[in-house]
């Protein structure tokens, strides 16, 4: 379910384009709901039929807080399901507050539950206000994808200006992103120049431009949107053409490379044609980073869709080899799109089975009928599972209580740096231990690739190395002296994200810390504890057979030499 806001200026066509969006979709066979975040509420007329709908706000006020969802949601055009927040009496109350009330009610109601199948919801929001409330389809993480519709006009760009402010504020906490500008023409001198030159000031894009059409206006004055109004003649079917590019064009496959093209027909990693193949996907990747997400979420539907089984009904987390999932990402091509990816899951053996990992794939003939052949070489490289995971996190920890144990710190309820006491000096298993605590860890343990990357080491799977090397049993001077820097970063940028500010003596209430400093100036026993976490990896990755090795290369090493 795709989670969208759009936001814009009072009367800049917000709400008008934003119905005859849905109900371009609707005609597409997707199943949308629109929540009204404008105080006015005529978010929903024209999909209604220019009924005034009653608002969620509205409903409370009359019959209290014992309601249904059929009170404050209505059904509309092509089966759109609608509802309209609303605002307080005039003169009384606070509109934002009413917008988080209402969410907060559908919520509670199962509006947005799995079994609604809701394709998309959309939230049409106010975006001259800068009040808590109209922030919330943001601020909550309720929406992932803004829209800001904007003209050529000064206040209209203004106003986006300021939204953009607020989707910085919460793009960390709350995992939204700008996804575009559309921009509804004023018929401005240079407009579509001044809207492009404004989205690239942003770092986005001008995603549509909708010229100026008096057929706006005539369907709303019969209270329908475009689409319902003219769907007969060429304009509906062009509309939803186009829309239905905007939804589809992009596959599994970074932009530029053609389906069945001639990239497919690499054979080996020697060949000049394999050689060809890897430079056009590097070049391709590279412009188009979002190649990744779409895979992701292809393979995250397919496997809810085909192998319910292996998704955690509590959790949601598919049960998937990370190895398997590097495969399914960073193959060079898809050879038939998203078919290709379609066609290994329902060719894998999934049948009763509550792990995918490389056991599971279909044999490499059958595989390379749709990938091209360093999927396989990827899945061998493989990545750090879960347990895998978990073994290093529990080493960290138990390095860093054990330096804190040797400088003489206690076990205490709540921190006290004179006293020498902490609250996580538990062991990792421990019931009381944090949980958070725990997933702090783990963030470090699945960031140790991308470290050791930066020292010019890697982790070997059990029985791959290259040819002539062998493990480490422990790292250099230097590449430790490195490690131990980017250890201390990311803890370092972790709490600057979370608000943390420097001072002397370290106040975790008022979010005060006496390391946010850089490495060099650190304490030495703190510039210890890092010391400890980094002399803690290579036996954490020896449990489990994993060996670190110095350079590049993954050749199977031969039996004899294992």
């Amino acid at each position: 379910m795709r989670k969208i806001a759009m936001y814009g200026k009072g009367g800049i066509g917000k709400s008008t384009t934003c119905q005859n969006l849905v109900a371009g979709l609707t005609e597409m066979g997707k199943k949308v709901m629109v929540v009204g975040c404008d105080p006015k509420g005529d978010s929903t007329r024209l999909l209604l039929g220019g009924l005034n709908q009653h608002t969620v706000l509205d409903t409370l006020r009359e019959e209290g807080e014992d309601v249904d969802l059929e009170d404050i949601r209505k059904t509309g055009f092509g089966g759109t399901l609608c509802t309209e927040s609303g605002g307080p009496e005039p003169g009384v109350g606070c509109v934002g507050r009413g917008i988080i009330t209402s969410i907060n009610l559908l919520e509670q109601l199962g509006a947005f539950g799995e079994d609604e199948n809701l394709d998309y919801v959309f939230y049409d929001v106010l975006g001259d206000v800068v009040c808590g409330g109209f922030a919330m389809p943001m601020r909550e993480g309720k929406a992932k994808e803004i829209y800001i519709v904007v003209s050529g006009e000064m206040m209209a760009m203004y106003a986006a200006n300021n939204i953009c402010k607020g989707i910085l504020k919460f793009a960390e906490t709350g995992g939204i992103r700008l996804a575009g500008l559309i921009c509804n023409s004023r018929q401005v001198d240079n407009e579509v120049e001044m809207i492009e030159a404004f989205a690239d000031k942003l770092g986005s894009h001008m995603i549509h431009f909708v010229p100026r059409d008096n057929m706006v206006q005539k369907a709303e004055i019969n209270r329908k949107t475009v689409i319902e109004e003219n769907f007969r003649n060429k304009k509906g079917p062009d509309f939803v053409s186009r829309l239905r590019g905007f939804v589809n064009i992009k596959g599994p496959n970074p932009v530029g490379y053609s389906v069945n093209g001639d990239e497919s027909s690499q054979k080996g990693e020697g060949s000049s044609q394999g050689e060809a193949a890897n430079s056009s996907y590097k070049n391709l990747a590279g412009d188009d980073p979002a190649h990744l997400i779409r895979r992701a979420i292809l393979l995250r539907s397919i496997l809810q869709r085909d192998c319910p089984g292996l998704i955690d009904p509590e959790t949601k987390n598919a049960s998937i080899s990370s190895s398997v999932v590097r495969g399914f990402l960073r193959v060079h091509k898809y050879v038939h799109g998203a078919r290709s990816l379609e066609a290994i899951v329902k060719m894998s053996n999934l049948v009763n089975v509550r792990h995918f990992n490389a056991a599971s794939l279909p044999p490499s003939d059958l595989l390379h009928l749709h990938v091209t052949v360093d999927f396989l070489k990827d899945v061998n490289k493989g990545q750090l599972e879960l347990p895998v995971i978990e073994v290093i996190a529990k080493a960290c920890h138990e390095a860093w209580r054990k330096q804190k144990e040797n400088d003489e710190w206690k076990q205490a309820p709540k921190r006290n740096d004179d006293k020498k006491e902490h609250p996580w000096l538990l062991p990792f298993d421990d019931p009381e231990f944090p949980e958070s605590v725990r997933e702090n860890n783990r963030i470090t343990a699945r960031l140790v690739q991308a470290k050791l990357h930066e020292v010019d080491c890697q982790i070997k799977m059990p029985g791959y190395v290259k040819k002539g090397e062998s493990s480490l049993k422990s790292f250099s001077p230097e590449d430790k002296e490195k490690l131990m820097d980017i250890e201390h970063d990311i803890w370092l940028r972790n709490h600057l994200l979370d608000g943390y500010d420097y001072a002397k003596e370290t106040n975790e209430s008022l979010r005060l810390h006496r390391d946010i400093l850089p490495f060099n100036k650190l304490p030495e026993a703190d510039q210890e504890l890092d010391r400890a976490l980094v002399d803690s990896l290579i036996p954490a990755l020896s449990k489990k057979g994993y060996k670190v090795v110095k350079g590049k290369g993954y050749e199977k090493q031969p039996k004899s030499q294992t």
